[in-house]
């Protein structure tokens, strides 16, 4: 499992400067600690900032990614994953309230001495969230 809206994860791509609509840039992506729960990922994540919108009354970004990056989990298992991503991530409070990931991985994984596991296939996930000011 793994928890979207990583505070380390958002730093690494997102870093401390102000985006605005049309930016884009890429992303190493051995500069993040973790990237959709994989650990020591290598490979690039592309970047853009599309538009902006009201969510909830509060302004957010919408925002698009492409990526195609390997890396591996805690239980060793290893993975290429390619694919893109869009959502909405509320400027202020820097968090995702919708995003939704699609595109292909092939995972690897040896459970036990002497069983090699091979996967592949497609990749969705969607994601929701509410945020309320105190």
């Amino acid at each position: 499992s793994f928890a979207f809206n990583d505070y380390r994860e958002s730093l690494a791509i997102y870093g401390t400067d102000a985006h605005a609509v049309g930016d884009k840039w890429t992303v190493d992506a051995s500069k993040l600690p973790v990237f959709l729960g994989l650990l020591t990922p290598k490979g690039s994540i592309n970047v853009e900032i599309t538009g902006t919108e009201k969510v909830g009354g509060a302004e957010a970004a919408t925002v698009k990614m492409t990526f195609d990056f390997t890396g591996s989990s805690k239980d060793g298992l290893e993975a290429h994953v390619v694919g893109e991503s869009t959502g909405q991530r509320l400027i202020e409070a820097k968090v995702y309230t919708s995003l939704k990931i699609k595109g292909k991985t092939d995972v690897k994984a040896s459970p036990q001495e002497g069983v090699n596991l091979t996967m592949n296939g497609p990749l969705a996930l969607e994601h929701t969230a509410t945020v309320k000011k105190p």
